[in-house]
């Protein structure tokens, strides 16, 4: 599963993905590449919640949030995965 943002901007652009409610994504599941896109290999149950992206020119911020919602249907079933902005 991958979150991406794509901003379009002249200046270098630094950006990093973080968990709103604070908790890390520092799992070898999670991968920020620096660039606008967070991988999330084998999205799981807690991997649900709020997802904050952050983008900075070294003069602006720019924030971006998006709601990551999974639902399990039960054994053998597929999981769902729900965005939201």
């Amino acid at each position: 599963m991958t979150l991406s943002l794509d901003l379009k901007t002249p200046q270098p652009v630094t950006i990093l993905w973080r968990r709103s409610d604070g908790a890390a994504l520092t799992s070898g599941r999670h991968r920020d590449d620096g660039a606008g896109m967070l991988v999330i290999t084998g999205a799981r149950m807690e991997d649900a919640g709020r997802y904050v992206c952050q983008a900075s020119d070294g003069v602006d911020v720019f924030t971006s949030e998006v709601v990551l919602d999974i639902v399990h249907g039960g054994p053998g079933e597929q999981v769902g995965i729900f965005f939201s902005l």
